[in-house]
């Protein structure tokens, strides 16, 4: 009686572990992972210079261009009392104006009256960026100072 009563536990913990065995392998969650959309959820970030003198703001950047003979147009738009929009385009060099088709960068500035502490984002032909705004001390200038971004 007492080997019957041993013979069936052990076979009842040996059937709990087969079924406990196989859920736990074959019967998992699924576990996916979010979408992404890259249109919305990623923004590339520009570098941007920034300077604040007596409350007037400026800014610095660049641009790739197509040529070298293209240039840039700046206008910077207020759209809240703390967010300012620089807006950069890329000007066409006139119809006869030959130019080397290579990639060159142009810098664009932009100089604002603004109150402290505002909110800057830029755009560049049509397409919005989020900000990466170095401060550069007033002591130096803007146009010739030299960003060292490591990593």
């Amino acid at each position: 009686m007492k080997n019957t009563i041993i013979a069936i536990a052990s076979l009842l913990a040996a059937l709990f572990i087969i079924v406990y065995g196989y859920e736990l392998i074959f019967n998992r969650p699924v576990i996916e992972a979010p979408e992404i959309n890259t249109q919305a959820d990623i923004k590339e970030v520009k570098e941007l210079k920034e300077q604040h003198k007596d409350s007037k703001y400026i800014f610095a950047g660049t641009v790739d261009v197509p040529t070298p003979c293209h240039s840039l147009k700046t206008v910077v738009n207020q759209l809240s009392p703390t967010k300012y929009q620089i807006q950069v385009d890329t000007v066409a060099p006139k119809a006869d104006v030959m130019c080397a088709q290579v990639i060159s960068q142009k810098q664009y500035k932009a100089a604002f009256q603004a109150p402290d502490n505002i909110i800057v984002t830029v755009k560049i032909n049509g397409v919005e960026y989020e900000t990466n705004r170095f401060v550069i001390p007033n002591t130096e200038n803007i146009d010739t100072f030299k960003l060292e971004i490591k990593g």
